[in-house]
């Protein structure tokens, strides 16, 4: 079994070696510690890109951010008079919501990261 101790005094962190040889080999690094850092910064760094993705959709779609398309459903102000209460409008504004607030987490989460 490979140990992991982590600096911060917050625990041990065991790893079954199987798991240990996959994270060697995909990160190319010899050190546990290190290649269970880097998959967990490249983890991070892909979701957050994934939501920024889906933000700039959603910014082209509807040619505008997530604010201004907040405050027109609001006050029934689409482009197009489209009815801000249909289904394809709420499901537009939940995704675009959520990938908006996945950025957000993300974003601090790897600003509090270091490795």
């Amino acid at each position: 079994m490979v140990t992991i101790t982590k600096k911060s005094d917050m625990g041990i962190i065991v790893l079954p070696p199987r798991i240990s040889h996959i994270l060697v080999e995909a990160t190319n690094e010899p050190r546990v510690d290190i290649a269970l850092n880097i998959v967990i910064k490249d983890f991070l760094e892909r979701r957050l890109e994934e939501a920024i993705k889906k933000i700039e959709a959603f910014e082209e779609k509807w040619e505008m951010i997530f604010e201004e398309f907040k405050k027109r459903c609001a006050h029934d102000e689409l482009p197009d008079k489209r009815d801000p209460y249909s289904w394809a409008v709420e499901e537009d504004f939940r995704e675009w919501e959520a990938a908006e607030t996945l950025k957000k987490h993300y974003s601090r989460i790897l600003d509090r990261y270091t490795p």
